[in-house]
């Protein structure tokens, strides 16, 4: 319990019932012990890439092949688990991404052909669109058939000047 308005050395903190703080040396001792059989468990685990392939093998030493089976098994689905995941990430992160961009590109190519359609109305100007051809501008059309006329008007008076 802290005294009132107290910090310093004369303050003591309540320990909620059920909870049971260990002394440092103890937690020094299990931090020890943890730390040894982590080092055992290395140097039993034997982990070899298989050469021109993605795999690798998995080889745990123990006197009980049983318990050897499950380690290895469970270091292997674990790492295939976790690249999994990785990959899964990545691919939310780049369909996020591509969402995004593809938001961007929609939302201007909106105002795109906004913007296309003021000028055509302001240019009285009328597009024709097909799924199998590219927007035609009747205008355009007609301006290319005169002008087709046009070239075979002045060829037919060529050959007549000529004679």
């Amino acid at each position: 319990m802290l005294p009132s308005g107290g910090h310093g050395a004369g303050t003591k903190k309540r320990i909620p019932a059920g909870r049971k703080c260990l002394p440092r040396v103890q937690l020094a001792r299990i931090e020890k012990s943890i730390s040894e059989c982590w080092t055992v468990f290395e140097s039993r685990l034997q982990i070899d890439p298989i050469n021109r392939s993605r795999l690798v093998n998995i080889q745990f030493d123990s006197h009980d092949p049983a318990l050897a089976a499950r380690v290895a098994n469970s270091l292997a689905e674990n790492y295939i688990e976790q690249n999994l995941q990785a990959r899964w990430t990545a691919t939310q992160k780049a369909a996020d991404w591509l969402s995004q961009q593809l938001s961007g590109v929609k939302a201007r190519l909106e105002k795109s052909e906004e913007h296309l359609h003021d000028y055509a109305r302001r240019n009285d100007l009328v597009f024709l669109e097909s799924d199998k051809e590219p927007s035609r501008n009747v205008e355009n059309e007609q301006v290319q058939q005169l002008q087709e006329e046009l070239t075979k008007a002045e060829a037919q008076r060529y050959e007549k000047e000529a004679l």
